[in-house]
């Protein structure tokens, strides 16, 4: 029977937010705006302290645990090769290379009027991993 090298990983997600009223020409340009002001770093307690261009401010400072989960991936012995990850995960990081695979699919799932239940849903992910990749 053949050994497989088996990582299991655990994630914990702690979650805290804050609200902002943005004037912007789109969604997307208001929720920039709001990015772009968060540090990379956090303070001395731990929070990220935000201060948006027109001087509001707020601050994140995740205590609340909202997710936890245990994966397992899995690995050839012999060289290391990646053989799949396996159990529920919320996290979806398919990686740069598989990323634009899937936008490439995607894109043609769109245009495809065969399954017109599937379009909405298609351009929903595809805008998704399109701004993962920005």
């Amino acid at each position: 029977m053949p050994r497989y090298k088996v990582t299991l990983i655990e994630r914990v997600i702690e979650a805290d937010d804050t609200t902002f009223e943005i004037e912007a020409a789109s969604p997307a340009d208001a929720a920039y705006v709001a990015l772009a002001a968060v540090p990379d770093d956090t303070d001395a307690d731990g929070a990220r302290c935000i201060v948006l261009p027109d001087g509001q401010a707020g601050s994140l400072e995740p205590r609340e645990v909202t997710h936890s989960e245990v994966t397992a991936e899995v690995r050839a012995i012999a060289d290391d090769t990646p053989l799949g990850v396996f159990g529920y995960s919320l996290i979806f990081d398919p990686g740069i290379e598989e990323t634009h695979a899937l936008c490439e699919l995607l894109e043609r799932a769109i245009l495809d009027t065969a399954y017109p239940e599937c379009i909405e849903a298609s351009r929903r992910l595809l805008a998704y991993l399109r701004a993962q990749c920005a």
